[in-house]
């Protein structure tokens, strides 16, 4: 199964590979783009998770740092983190994208035919 984590190396996989074409270019932004919401559902998901883990942590201990810092080290933790992480990479991965696709937009309306 691939998962989101994956994709997203695709798609730097590719745009490190410096050979894109504008069909390549928006390919890539469409996915990435598409990516972005599958990252907000699993954040919105994880987060529900991790806080009833964290609700849990703090019934158990006297302090309140104490909890934060059980509930962090909990796979419901691990998951939140990779949500928010992949969703930030897609993010700069979309604005690099449209800035390169805007670049080869202009270059494509200059280019005699």
């Amino acid at each position: 199964m691939t998962t989101v984590r994956d994709m997203v190396q695709t798609i730097q996989h590719e745009m490190l590979g410096g050979d894109l074409t504008p069909e390549g270019t928006f390919r890539l932004l469409s996915m990435a783009t598409s990516l972005l919401a599958n990252c907000l559902e699993e954040i919105r998901d994880a987060e529900m998770a991790f806080n009833r883990v964290k609700a849990t942590c703090y019934k158990r201990e006297k302090s309140g740092k104490a909890a934060d810092i059980e509930a962090q080290t909990t796979p419901e933790y691990w998951r939140l983190r990779e949500a928010q992480d992949n969703h930030k990479v897609l993010e700069e991965d979309v604005r690099s994208l449209r800035k390169l696709s805007d670049g080869l937009m202009t270059e494509m309306r200059f280019t005699p035919r």
